[in-house]
């Protein structure tokens, strides 16, 4: 039988000792994470860069509020954070970088503060162990920050402060494939004249934040915007082909099964608005994604780009949606092996700039259904499995 042993004092004391230190290591963090992402929003202010949020911790949200045209929120765990800013193409790189060092400018700041308050004697009643903890906490944010890596932003992979600087440096940073509003609405207007109503105010407040792909809340606060929209029809042909192609990406992005009573309608007015030359594949990519494979990869076939050699960041994006559903299509027509080979190079096509790591999600989902050899969708009212017979190609 076990008997419990008690333990000798100087093992106590050492147990003692390293919680000790934990816990200053955990407060480091904190308040090094504070600093931190007080760090990237006093250099963007420095930098004239417009900051649109600041969030801070991760899990619930406990606190939430704004600062002028800032928002403001704390989560449960105040590990970790994300400052948003409003850039484009014309944003110069340097203020771009002074902006991603201004964290581990903070944190170095804060060791060098530490480091010159022990030495002066000012810290002369804190415990060795807190001091040391409180640092230590400070190298490892400025390692894991500087050392070029990924890290995950609502299921997207993004770059971390050391990756950043190193693709702004070979020209892969977000910033080199960031589109404007305008510039979207133009592509959908093709030879004409791009025109705006009221509508494209409620378009350009909904445009891209990162929190459509990680809260189904906004999803929903999004789509009753649009539609609201769609129905005054008042919209200018190229802003409701742009707003339903957006509807139809973040659906596809997304997979929130909200969206998908509405899919073969908005493919619907994508047809009628394309009587008038402007082709997109917008309307096959949702024929694939509900099982109509020979339809969607015929509308994907005449709209599809050899390769993907642009320089363009709205025609790669669209390359790259459409050669991954081709492959979806391939595999629901009982070729999974080719469509797995047309989605090595959109990978390869996503891996080129930042700003396309969101397709990411979509070309590796679609790879586990080729693999797995079935095709559903997220309200599993429409199933295709690769051994089935294909879906009516009707519309």
């Amino acid at each position: 039988m076990a008997q419990n042993v008690p333990l000798k004092r100087g093992e106590a004391e050492g147990m003692n000792e390293v919680a000790f230190l934990a816990f200053w290591i955990l407060v480091g963090f904190i308040l090094g994470t504070f600093a931190h992402e007080a760090g990237h929003w006093t250099f963007a202010r420095l930098t004239y860069i417009p900051v649109t949020r600041v969030r801070i911790g991760v899990g619930r949200t406990i606190m939430r509020g704004c600062l002028g045209k800032t928002e403001l929120e704390l989560r449960a765990w105040p590990i970790g954070g994300y400052v948003g800013i409003d850039i484009n193409r014309k944003t110069a790189r340097l203020r771009i970088a002074l902006f991603v060092l201004g964290g581990v400018a903070a944190n170095a700041a804060l060791l060098g503060l530490t480091a010159w308050l022990w030495h002066a004697g000012a810290l002369a009643s804190f415990p060795e162990a807190a001091v040391a903890g409180f640092a230590i906490a400070q190298f490892v944010l400025l390692g894991s920050n500087l050392t070029p890596t990924w890290s995950r932003l609502n299921g997207i992979r993004v770059p971390n402060d050391g990756l950043q600087i190193v693709q702004l440096v070979r020209g892969r940073h977000c910033v080199e494939a960031m589109t404007t509003y305008d510039d979207l609405l133009a592509s959908c207007a093709g030879d004409r004249q791009p025109r705006m109503t009221d509508a494209s105010q409620t378009l350009r407040d909904w445009w891209g934040p990162s929190e459509l792909w990680g809260s189904a809340v906004v999803r929903r606060q999004m789509l009753d915007a649009v539609l609201g929209e769609l129905s005054k029809h008042r919209m200018a042909p190229e802003e409701r082909s742009l707003a339903l192609g957006f509807l139809v990406t973040v659906a596809l992005i997304s997979r929130d099964p909200i969206f998908y009573p509405y899919l073969e309608g908005w493919a619907s007015q994508v047809a009628v608005l394309e009587q008038d030359g402007t082709m997109t594949n917008t309307r096959g990519v949702v024929l694939v994604e509900l099982g109509q494979f020979a339809a969607g990869k015929a509308l994907l076939d005449a709209v599809a780009k050899p390769g993907f050699a642009t320089k363009d960041s709205v025609d790669m994006s669209e390359r790259i949606f459409t050669q991954a559903f081709i492959a979806r299509a391939e595999g629901g027509l009982g070729d999974p092996g080719a469509g797995r080979r047309r989605l090595v190079q959109a990978r390869c096509a996503v891996s080129t700039n930042a700003a396309f790591e969101v397709l990411r999600l979509v070309v590796d989902r679609i790879d586990r259904e080729l693999i797995a050899g079935s095709y559903r969708c997220p309200d599993g009212s429409r199933v295709m499995d690769a051994d089935q017979e294909a879906l009516p190609d009707s519309v």
